[in-house]
């Protein structure tokens, strides 16, 4: 499991150049469905919000000092490998802006490959939305309300687990950035 973590936790910055998030032109309009008509049932409702306000910093700089219990406003892009989404789970993998997109031969732009796994390693975190039993709810937050690979967004929520290998925040709201 940790293995399963610290490669998720491997990487995440945009594609925000070639596919960009759904964003909501319309203020009247309500956010898109999740893909699978169960996830609306399990996530909650008021997970995706217009906006967090705060200081907000990149997971690498959040992983120097923040502690398991601390609460973390983190910006960034949901990257750092060919699909930052776990199936059936909800999680995906949040990157530091500072990484750049690959766009020279790589799968996906948000893939990150133009980095080294140090590098991708150190800049990025695993960001879950967990039930009451904490663990991560069974449904992946792909295209929930917009969340697609390359979104920049914004996390708030508290940490779980940091150490050198493995950087977990379980997220309380996210707002959709670009």
């Amino acid at each position: 499991m940790r293995t399963r973590i610290a490669i998720m936790g491997g990487a995440l910055l945009g594609a925000t150049l070639l596919t960009g998030c759904s964003q909501n032109d319309d203020p009247d309009r309500t956010p898109s469905a999740p893909s699978d008509p169960k996830a609306a049932a399990t996530l909650p409702a008021d997970l995706v919000v217009e906006q967090l306000d705060g200081e907000t910093v990149g997971p690498a700089q959040a992983r120097k000092t923040a502690k398991p219990g601390d609460d973390v406003l983190l910006t960034g892009h949901i990257a750092g490998r060919k699909d930052p989404f776990v199936d059936g789970r909800a999680m995906f993998v949040l990157s530091d802006v500072s990484l750049p997109l690959c766009d020279d031969g790589c799968t996906a732009p948000w893939d990150l490959c133009c980095e080294t796994p140090t590098d991708i390693a150190a800049g990025t975190a695993t960001v879950q939305v967990v039930g009451t039993d904490g663990r991560p709810l069974p449904v992946t937050l792909r295209d929930h309300a917009g969340l697609t690979p390359g979104c920049r967004i914004t996390v708030a929520g508290e940490v779980q687990q940091s150490d050198e290998s493995v950087f977990v925040v379980n997220a309380k709201s996210i707002a959709i950035l670009e």
